[in-house]
């Protein structure tokens, strides 16, 4: 049985898990590595996914940025660390992209307590950019915490000293596709690391599920293989969540409860399956018992004969001691001594 999960493609795999409830004892049977490795490549599809969805609308987001600070932003200059725009002059954008929320450029001298508040306010909303004087904090919706950098670090990866506005838009202009491209790689590594430590918690949660419903229905299930039904059967909560943040992303379009919806639909899949596997072992515990009867009726049936083998035995054992009997009695009349007498 496991030779056969192990040639199943991975495309199978997945479609399997969403709709064959009856097939999941293939993964049950199959090594934990399989199933460790099948999770894996659900959560690379999953950050691919993402990450080509936040470069998009970071892409376009630098393509509008190019445009206002064109029309919008009169000076901009860049030197020793420090950038500095219209003189220092707080400026929020809200109309720049409202899939990515408002832009707040603040290169004024601020505290580390203002900083902190930039940061709180931030954390709060979905998505959003804040430009200031010495670094970059930005989220979007498909980050779960905030993303900051120090200019002195952009620098240092990017070899750029000073700008103007002139230079600046140039540089963008030229160098936008291997930006993007950098963009993305350091995002699906980041992205991968954070959604696997959360699916990873999910599947432990989920594996706890699992194995205190099976004691709760007294289905023999051990931890790992509650853990690889619990993997198979995020299957369709991944691709939905797939699928919604694909709809979010270009429709802003959001539901408030779906992560209850995500953990709803995985618990429905590790009941279903457990209550299928008990029903299997309640059918198999009733085709033994039918067995046990037909092998009980044949041995008595067995028994039956012998015994009435073992009486009919015994009645050919009289007659033969009965006739050996009359054999052995002398016969008087035959006697010639007797006749003289």
């Amino acid at each position: 049985m496991q030779e056969k999960t192990k040639k199943t493609s991975f495309l199978k795999k997945v479609l399997i898990s969403i709709k064959d409830f009856d097939k999941y004892e293939l993964f049950i049977k199959e090594d934990l590595g399989q199933a460790v490795k099948y999770l894996f490549k659900l959560i690379a599809i999953f950050t691919l996914v993402i990450t080509a969805i936040s470069v998009y609308q970071f892409s376009k987001a630098v393509t509008n940025l190019a445009n206002v600070i064109e029309n919008n932003l009169n000076e901009i200059t860049y030197e020793n660390d420090v950038l500095s725009i219209n003189h220092a002059e707080k400026v929020t954008l809200t109309e720049l992209n409202p899939i990515l929320g408002e832009i707040v450029i603040d290169t004024s001298d601020l505290t580390e307590e203002q900083i902190e508040e930039y940061r709180a306010t931030l954390t709060t909303k979905g998505s959003g950019i804040y430009l200031l004087k010495d670094r970059i904090i930005l989220k979007s919706n498909n980050l779960l915490a905030i993303a900051e950098s120090k200019f002195s670090e952009i620098e240092a990866n990017h070899k750029i000293e000073s700008f103007n506005k002139e230079q600046l838009i140039n540089y963008c202009n030229k160098h936008k596709t291997v930006f993007l491209l950098m963009t993305a790689f350091t995002m699906y590594i980041y992205m991968f690391i954070i959604y696997t430590f959360n699916i990873l918690i999910d599947c432990f949660a989920f594996t706890l599920l699992a194995y205190v419903t099976a004691k709760i229905t007294r289905v023999n299930l051990m931890v790992s293989q509650s853990f690889k039904i619990a993997i198979h059967s995020l299957t369709l909560p991944i691709i939905l969540n797939i699928l919604y943040l694909i709809v979010n992303a270009f429709t802003g379009f959001s539901i408030k409860y779906f992560s209850i919806m995500y953990t709803a639909i995985t618990y429905i899949y590790i009941l279903t399956i457990i209550l299928m596997i008990k029903s299997d072992y309640i059918r198999i515990i009733g085709e033994v018992k039918k067995i046990e009867k037909q092998q009980e009726i044949i041995r008595e049936k067995l028994e039956e004969e012998k015994e009435e083998e073992k009486k009919q035995k015994e009645k050919e054992d009289v007659k033969k001691r009965d006739r050996e009997k009359e054999n052995e009695e002398p016969k008087i009349g035959n006697n010639p001594e007797g006749d003289n007498a």
